[in-house]
């Protein structure tokens, strides 16, 4: 296997939490997946919500600079918990025809986050 791409970004969580604030549920519907929407709900409950809803944009984010081809649609790019609790990128519709296309065999992904930013990293592996 060979790299296909590398995406990485770091975002400030209270910038996120300000456009959330703005937008709300239109913001939701345009870059979460309606899973990620409900699990979202559900951190906001316990403070955390921002710090989830910023570390998935900087994944989707990673994964849009990794594929580097034309814009991808995010609600799309799903990050779900595998069975050690670590996250894994999952791609639906338009974005896994994408992948699938690029040869794109493997696809892995980090998620950091501390009281003030979140950051993820995404390497993308080809065939």
């Amino acid at each position: 296997m060979a790299i296909f791409g590398l995406g990485v970004d770091i975002v400030k969580v209270s910038r996120v939490a300000d456009v959330f604030t703005r937008y709300g549920e239109r913001f939701l519907r345009k870059y979460l997946h309606p899973e990620e929407i409900v699990r979202f709900k559900a951190y906001r409950q316990c403070d955390d919500g921002y710090h989830f809803l910023a570390s998935r944009w900087a994944a989707k984010e990673s994964v849009q600079k990794a594929v580097s081809t034309s814009r991808l649609f995010y609600p799309e790019i799903v990050i779900k918990r595998g069975d050690r609790g670590q996250p894994l990128l999952v791609f639906e519709g338009e974005v896994a025809e994408t992948i699938k296309r690029l040869n794109i065999s493997k696809a892995h992904v980090a998620l950091s986050h501390d009281t003030d930013y979140a950051m993820a990293q995404v390497i993308l592996e080809r065939l």
